[in-house]
């Protein structure tokens, strides 16, 4: 058991140690903004991850964003987003992170693009540009990357059913009920069968989407039927109760590109000159949250922390703390700190020891109504729970 559990975390870090992980963010930006209730004069620390929730926390207005992660192909993706924003008019944004690939990608970001990114993004990009240039094996941006390895897959196997007529009806079906009725009759039979109910329950798959090992095995112990059971009651909860029509997620996934009329916030014709305006207020640092906690010389008014205390939990309790201490001390009255776990319940936060003596769990004042409201309404449905806080005097 333990050579096959040092075996799955070479696979992991083999997938991720040099790869681009994320080519969207897994994370519902509409929980997130009615959750924080950004403000005009608020300062925001948040994980990059792909960058999209970075550009659409922006259009509440906020006076910084702070976008920290370890891997320094998310901020080079985030990066040039903002130079996309920039430099170019709509059409072309949206052809390149819409459509997910452009004719003159080579051309637009010799030209318009690269000599807006800092050297490693530059260098990032010199390399990998050629990402957004459909071929042969891909389409595009979005079925590269770990993740996108994963949907290509899938694509090929929906291509291979004949599923994608009733993924178009489901997306553009007229009621839940209607909605309900295609994914019951039409999808689910061919998408939750013995061969992918297998793969679920394995860690390589789970590693391809950027599942940690530690983040397996709590849903597998902790959740009724494991980690398979957990994947189907989600699907099941985004295909047959909620509605697909701005599921711009699994939309994405599914069909390798975004729409006009599904797609993020960020993306939108509507929101695009309020982003040129705004996007210098977001900074990119490559770094860990805590380093970045560490240096930082402004008050934090909102946090995002995404799930990456799962994985500091299961390894590195001590930095956890740390982090958490140098967060609560950067805070003030009112901030408000949200984040994700692959557990129903997280346990391991209110103990914390601060360094006044107190705990976190007096330092905190949890909105439980709030987040249980926020979770049923997810568009993703791949977290157990989702957290909602806000810091006490």
């Amino acid at each position: 058991m333990k050579i096959a559990n040092w075996s799955r975390q070479q696979v992991f870090s083999l997938m991720h140690s040099n790869n681009l992980v994320y080519n969207q963010c897994w994370e519902d930006p509409r929980l997130d903004r009615e959750a924080l209730q950004i403000q005009p004069t608020d300062n925001l620390l948040m994980l990059t991850s792909a960058g999209c929730n970075a550009l659409n926390y922006l259009l509440d207005n906020p006076e910084r964003i702070d976008a920290v992660d370890l891997n320094p192909r998310q901020n080079a993706l985030l990066q040039l987003k903002i130079a996309a924003i920039l430099e170019l008019d709509h059409a072309d944004f949206f052809q390149l992170f819409g459509r997910g690939y452009h004719l003159r990608a080579n051309e637009i970001y010799r030209d318009c693009l690269r000599l807006k990114l800092d050297d490693k993004a530059q260098m990032y990009w010199d390399e990998k540009i050629s990402l957004f240039q459909p071929n042969l094996l891909s389409p595009g941006f979005y079925f590269r990357g770990t993740a996108g390895w994963v949907a290509r897959f899938l694509g090929e196997y929906i291509q291979i059913k004949g599923l994608f007529p009733s993924l178009d009806r489901a997306f553009r079906a007229q009621s839940i009920d209607e909605q309900r009725a295609i994914y019951f009759e039409e999808l689910k039979p061919h998408f939750w069968n013995k061969i992918l109910r297998w793969s679920t329950r394995r860690g390589l798959m789970m590693s391809a989407l950027g599942v940690p090992r530690c983040q397996f095995l709590q849903v597998e112990e902790h959740y009724p039927g494991g980690m398979a059971r957990f994947i189907e009651d989600g699907l099941d909860a985004v295909f047959a109760c909620l509605s697909l029509k701005d599921n711009y997620f699994y939309h994405l996934y599914l069909f390798g590109h975004y729409s006009e009329d599904c797609a993020p916030d960020y993306l939108l014709p509507q929101n695009f000159d309020t982003l040129k305006e705004r996007v210098g207020r977001i900074q990119t640092h490559t770094m860990s949250v805590l380093d970045f906690l560490q240096q930082c010389k402004h008050k934090i008014h909102k946090a995002t922390l995404l799930d990456h205390m799962d994985w500091l939990y299961a390894k590195y309790k001590d930095t956890l703390h740390r982090q958490w201490q140098q967060l609560v001390q950067l805070t003030e009255a009112g901030s408000k700190i949200i984040w994700r776990s692959a557990s129903l319940k997280v346990d391991f936060i209110d103990p914390i020891p601060l360094l006044d003596g107190r705990t976190l769990a007096s330092a905190l004042k949890y909105d439980l109504s709030l987040s249980e409201k926020l979770h049923q309404l997810d568009r993703v449905h791949t977290y157990g729970s989702f957290s909602i806080a806000e810091v006490q005097a």
